[in-house]
């Protein structure tokens, strides 16, 4: 009895780690951001094939050596957010592994921004179920967040993966 169980086991295992999953696919989209109206704002207005329904307003010049960003997630699942130089990954301006979703809002100060430098932008979408307890699993496990993230599929609906200029 107990063989015919393991056995059943065994197959039930195989199936299912066959199973294909459906990949994320990343597309790596440049956008040019312009100070519209001439304030110190660039602002990055909700497009659904670009970012999704999420607002980001940088401010490069909020102050002589620090800059500002405010992330308004208008989506109905949380999200993760990191902004860093696109040719130093290890140089972070902002990061927020985990906005809960429809109407939350984070900003901070941040180091500062600078304009027509290329800029790498990850959003991950997470499926609306993901709580935070999701990003303290992944920290426990010792592992570097934004590497390791794609090895989570089944929590994630998309990851945008963009690089951003702030055009003087």
């Amino acid at each position: 009895m107990y063989l015919i169980i393991s056995c059943l086991l065994l197959g039930l295992v195989v199936i299912i780690s066959s199973c294909e999953k459906e990949e994320i696919i990343i597309e790596e989209i440049t956008i040019s951001v312009e100070d519209a109206y001439d304030d110190g704002v660039y602002v990055l207005n909700p497009e659904p094939e670009i970012l999704g329904n999420l607002q980001i307003k940088i401010w490069p010049s909020y102050t002589s050596f620090r800059s500002r960003i405010e992330v308004d997630n208008r989506l109905q699942s949380p999200i993760g957010f990191i902004l860093r130089s696109k040719e130093d990954e290890a140089f972070v301006y902002y990061e927020k592994k985990y906005i809960k979703a429809e109407g939350s809002t984070e900003s901070g100060d941040v180091s500062a921004i600078p304009l027509d430098k290329q800029l790498s932008l990850t959003i991950v979408v997470y499926n609306s179920t993901v709580s935070y307890a999701f990003v303290e699993i992944i920290e426990a496990l010792g592992l570097d967040y934004w590497n390791s993230i794609e090895d989570y599929k089944d929590n994630l609906q998309t990851i945008y993966q963009r690089f951003l200029v702030l055009e003087k």
